[in-house]
């Protein structure tokens, strides 16, 4: 429950801020690049870096998405790329699957990213 909540509060600061169209539900590429970023730091650990990331979103129909990004861990300083499939539903981004390039020949559930 706590982490729907500050995925919400993440969500309404980024909204908040932003010009951008919608590219899914209200939110435009620049939210869902953020908050997927917040939820890559929430699953593998705040050490886990994803600013400053090249992120691209695509709406695959309906409120179904795609990211295309990238995350820096704390004992490798060369970014891993990922893509991730998941939903919004008006400001609310959920990750249902992730594959990281070069480790998941498949995508995984993304619950299971951290381990």
């Amino acid at each position: 429950m706590r982490k729907n909540y500050l995925v919400l509060l993440a969500t309404l600061l980024v909204l908040g801020c932003e010009s951008e169209p919608p590219i899914v539900g209200s939110m435009s590429k620049s939210s869902v690049c953020s908050t997927a970023g917040y939820l890559i730091r929430q699953e593998l650990g705040k050490n886990f870096r994803t600013i400053s990331q090249k992120c691209v979103v695509k709406n695959t129909g309906g409120d179904n998405v795609e990211i295309e990004s990238g995350y820096v861990s704390p004992i490798n300083p060369t970014p891993f790329r990922y893509t991730a499939q998941g939903h919004v539903r008006g400001n609310n981004l959920v990750l249902q699957r992730i594959r990281v390039h070069g480790i998941d020949e498949e995508y995984v559930p993304f619950t299971s990213l951290g381990g």
